[in-house]
């Protein structure tokens, strides 16, 4: 069945916002290893159709974790998407006695969909995400940019020591722009520090990340808010997925 959650990044992103630990989450987690691991995977769908053109249709337990294809030059890694999705399946098998596929994905799909993207009603939502913004350098660990910053980290940018990164939560009907706006408020109390830290360590990267899942094509950043970012010399990076 069409799924509103269409490409790996938008899933990627809507597991780790997902900090309960269960079988479902668990399974579409095995999805996106799977996917990183396959490479260049944007669309879901078309992924798993290259699943099943590589293992075999049904996907099964067995199949995918033959690492198979040994003379082209990325069966390693076709291999270790396989065994993801093998486990994927096991799982499914424990948890739910269902070892279809695509019956799978649809389950945590769905789940991902109705927890964060739809009405209780079942309609799309207008706007939901979170805005990031990120400090990282190879020079510099987290705890260094809070000794220069005064502030501590809202935690570690997938989990790399050298990054320090402020977020917001996971906020439903509040556009993308806005989500920039309430983070550059946060980060104006620390502008000068801000500059004081780019100048003494000039391979710093700042960025600010703004992921919105949207069922409107708007997206807006005020003046403010550019220019902050010009003044501290941080770049933006926006994610927009339709629903």
């Amino acid at each position: 069945m069409p799924h509103r959650i269409k490409t790996f990044r938008s899933l990627l992103h809507l597991v780790a916002l997902d900090e309960t630990d269960h079988d479902l989450r668990e399974m579409a987690s095995l999805l996106v290893d799977a996917l990183r691991d396959w490479g260049n995977c944007h669309d879901i769908v078309r992924c798993i159709a290259g699943f099943k053109s590589y293992f075999g249709d049904p996907l099964t337990v067995e199949n995918t974790k033959c690492y198979t294809g040994r003379d082209t030059e990325d069966w390693a890694w076709r291999g270790e998407a396989g065994m993801s999705l093998s486990e994927m399946i096991k799982r499914s098998i424990e948890a739910y006695q269902v070892a279809d596929f695509d019956t799978i994905v649809d389950r945590f799909l769905h789940y991902y969909e109705q927890k964060f993207l739809l009405t209780s009603k079942g309609e799309p939502l207008s706007h939901t995400g979170f805005a990031t913004f990120y400090i990282y350098s190879e020079n510099l660990t987290g705890a260094d940019v809070e000794r220069w910053l005064g502030v501590e980290s809202d935690g570690q940018r997938g989990a790399v020591e050298n990054h320090w990164i402020l977020k917001t939560p996971l906020t439903r009907n509040i556009p993308g722009g806005v989500l920039g706006q309430q983070m550059v408020k946060r980060l104006m109390p620390l502008k000068d520090r801000l500059i004081a830290l780019k100048k003494a360590n000039p391979t710093a990267h700042y960025g600010l990340g703004i992921v919105i899942w949207s069922s409107l094509t708007d997206f807006d950043l005020d003046n403010e808010t550019l220019l902050f970012l010009g003044e501290i010399g941080a770049r933006l990076e926006s994610e927009i997925f339709p629903i």
